[in-house]
């Protein structure tokens, strides 16, 4: 090529060099002064204005600390056969000032292989690395691990806290490995397989905890991420950036709080534990442990229930905690019996939650509390109400219950016979008005106006009890039936406080109609039998007047008049008795002492006298029992009045708490029909002549004290009667 034309040429070039916008340069080897586009001029401060001469020699332009950097890469250049010129250093600008340059060139041969010219462009990366200082100094001050390796997993870039974890400078980091660092060939290993990993997928990577071990000596918890980037050194190479945080303080701090919580859970007695999604337990406390014969908590983790309860209890439990998941509604105090496989079986009030995140339940937290003794006082409490119940549905005293309200709360059996109630559904939940009502509207003899005020009347002493706290006992009251005839009562109130400081009312009323009806009959009879013994006294007068003057064929007249007047007087007075018998006062008796002073006061030779060695004393009516003698002893009398050798013989029989009087003679037998009659009132006697009170006087005073009489025997030979009643004995002296 011509001069000329290659001139031209040239020409060409640098009108195309100069609007580019990299400094373009041209360096011909020789005498030849090296050219520098307009850009690479304006990049220098001179625009329009000429480069100075000596700049001829640009290597002089250099910065000092610069020149050796020049240097090796120009003499790597020609003499080491690189072919290709890349390296950075910092030219003085017209302003005096430096500027930041990467310059980039190559060698220019001839066809003959000679060195013609370097040609290259230079960047000016002034600002850009002053944001590269920037980023790294921002970078050293992040306290994660952040770096980048190639795929031969050398480090191309470290900031200050790996540097710090490896004990070694950021530049002594550079082109080097894990294992320069790292003597844990396992940490070693795993780090260079999750880097592979990124390389081959080229997608990202999270590891949730590894281990690194530091140049403190430490081994140190880190949380990473590795992502794929694209190399800066050749287009479509890929390298590996890191960011690992230390997570050690946090994990300590996590454990931390993690053992408070456990040490929590292990001090609270009712069974605590959480279950993943798969109804495996995931955490526990020790009284789950316990219960399921595990010694340590931590035995349980990703166990599941089928693991200590029977396929049953698991199955069941199973369907329950998945119906949690599916729906969300917990499970509260729900009452159950539990049988593990190595425990003792207990009463659980198991409560289950679900827990959130995200819209979606993740987990299952449970509590488990032993309520067996609950449950057992409940089952006991549930008999004893039972048991209660059926001892006042037996008792013959109406008891019912009132709320503050004078509403029914519970009535026992007799008050619902009373009444002529089928069940409790005709009374609980009512007040007497309404109870009355219905009563009322059920017949039409008498007009349903008069209960309705006996029922209020009921309401308002009810209201006037619990208002005043103070209990009414055992005092009298007519209640009128529905047929509206009176009926008696003894009745008692009493105020109740129960939990929660509500008020209620207690009441027991019993039927004294009878008793009412018997004592008037009692105060009747004691009255008429006053006026009998009135009457005799007289007639007594009256005979004892006429037999003074009496003629001698009357005088045996007189003398039966007399024996019957005895006779009547001596059953007015067991009529007054009958009628006395509620009033005997009880004191300590000594038995064998009445019974010696019965016989001595009768003064019969016939009577014969059996005792024991110890002395039978009783709780009893002195009066009473003298009186059962007598009446014994009379009776013995005129049962052997007739014989020629009468024989009658009482004896004391000790028993272990009780005694047996006998009273044996020899007089005729009872007749059958008469033995099952003895002991009734007004039975006649043998002799068809009086009636008989005394033996149902004997009968009713030992049933009164707690005995029995009884006629044990009845023959040719002799007649024996048996008094058996309770009491204790003391040795004679």
């Amino acid at each position: 090529m011509k001069n000329s034309e290659r001139d031209n040429e040239l020409q060409k070039y640098r009108h195309i060099a100069d609007v580019a916008s990299e400094g373009l340069w041209y360096d011909p080897v020789g005498t030849e002064s090296p050219w520098f586009s307009r850009s690479w001029r304006a990049m220098l401060g001179y625009h329009d204005e000429p480069m100075p001469a000596d700049f001829n020699k640009w290597k002089d332009w250099v910065h000092p600390d610069d020149q050796d950097v020049v240097d090796q890469a120009l003499e790597k250049l020609f003499r080491g056969g690189r072919t290709t010129l890349d390296c950075k250093y910092r030219i003085r600008h017209r302003n005096g000032k430096y500027k930041k340059v990467h310059s980039y060139g190559r060698i220019v041969n001839d066809s003959d292989g000679r060195l013609l010219a370097l040609v290259g462009f230079d960047v000016d990366i002034t600002n850009r690395e002053r944001r590269d200082e920037f980023l790294n100094e921002m970078l050293d001050m992040i306290p994660s691990l952040l770096f980048i390796k190639d795929k031969n997993g050398s480090f191309t870039y470290a900031n200050r806290a790996v540097a710090d974890a490896f004990g070694a400078s950021v530049d002594g980091i550079l082109g080097r490995k894990d294992g320069n660092f790292n003597k844990n060939e396992a940490q070693v290993r795993r780090f260079r397989k999750a880097d592979l990993k990124v390389l081959r997928t080229r997608l990202p990577l999270r590891i949730q905890q590894e281990n690194l071990d530091f140049a403190d000596g430490n081994t140190h918890q880190l949380a990473t991420i590795k992502v794929p980037v694209s190399a800066s050194a050749a287009i479509g190479e890929v390298e590996v950036f890191g960011v690992a945080t230390d997570i050690t303080a946090l994990r300590q701090e996590i454990e931390k709080e993690r053992q408070l919580f456990q040490n929590l859970m292990d001090n609270v007695p009712d069974g605590v534990f959480f279950k993943d999604r798969k109804s495996r337990f995931i955490r526990a406390n020790k009284a789950l442990a316990n219960l399921v014969g595990e010694e340590d908590p931590e035995d349980l983790f990703l166990k599941s229930d089928e693991d200590y309860f029977s396929k049953e209890y698991a199955a069941t439990w199973r369907k329950e905690e998945q119906h949690i998941l599916r729906t969300g509604q917990s499970i509260v105090n729900d009452i159950r019996m539990v049988r593990p496989k190595h425990g003792m079986p207990s009463w659980r009030s198991v409560t289950k939650i679900p827990i959130w995140d995200k819209g979606r339940v993740v987990q299952i937290v449970g509590i488990s509390r032993d309520v067996t003794d609950l449950k057992n006082t409940a089952n006991e409490l549930e008999k004893s109400n039972t048991l209660l119940e059926q001892i006042l549905d037996n008792v013959p005293e109406c008891i019912w219950l009132k709320d503050k309200t004078c509403v029914y709360q519970k009535c026992n059996k007799s008050f619902l016979e009373r009444y002529d109630y089928t069940d409790k559904t005709k009374v609980i939940g009512k007040t007497d008005l309404q109870r009355w009502t219905e009563l009322a509207d059920a017949q039409t003899a008498i007009p349903a106006g008069f209960f309705l005020r006996q029922a209020k009347k009921y309401m308002a002493d009810d209201r006037a009890v619990m208002r005043s706290g103070i209990a009414r006992k055992d005092y009298p009251e007519i209640q009128y039936r529905i047929d509206g005839k009176p009926r008696h009562l003894r009745t008692s109130k009493i105020p109740l406080s129960i939990a929660g400081g509500k008020t209620s009312l207690l009441g027991i009323y019993r039927d004294t109609t009878l008793d009412e009806n018997r004592r008037l009959k009692e105060h009747i009879a004691t009255g008429i039998a006053e006026n009998i013994r009135n009457w005799v006294q007289i007639l007594e007068h009256d005979v004892w007047s006429i037999s003074r003057s009496a003629p001698a064929w009357a005088e045996k007249a007189i003398r039966k008049l007399r024996s019957h007047m005895r006779e009547l007087s001596k059953a007015t007075h067991m009529v007054t008795n009958f009628a006395h018998l509620k009033d005997m006062e009880f004191g300590e008796v000594r038995l064998e002492d009445v019974v010696k002073s019965v016989i001595r006061d009768v003064g019969n030779p016939n009577v014969r006298l059996v005792v024991g060695k110890r002395q039978p004393l009783c709780h009893g009516s002195e009066v009473h029992l003298r009186n059962v003698i007598f009446e014994m002893l009379r009776n013995a009398r005129d049962f052997t009045s007739l014989l020629k050798h009468p024989r009658i013989t009482v004896s004391i029989e000790p028993r272990r708490s009780a005694c047996v009087l006998h009273f044996i003679n020899n007089g005729p037998p009872v007749p059958s029909w008469l033995q099952r009659l003895l002991f009734e009132p007004c039975v006649k006697r043998l002799d068809q002549s009086r009636p008989g009170l005394g033996l149902a006087y004997v009968a009713a005073v030992i049933e009164a004290h707690g005995g029995r009489p009884a006629l044990r025997s009845s023959s040719l030979r002799h007649t024996h009667f048996a008094l058996t009643f309770p009491c204790r004995y003391e040795n004679h002296p």
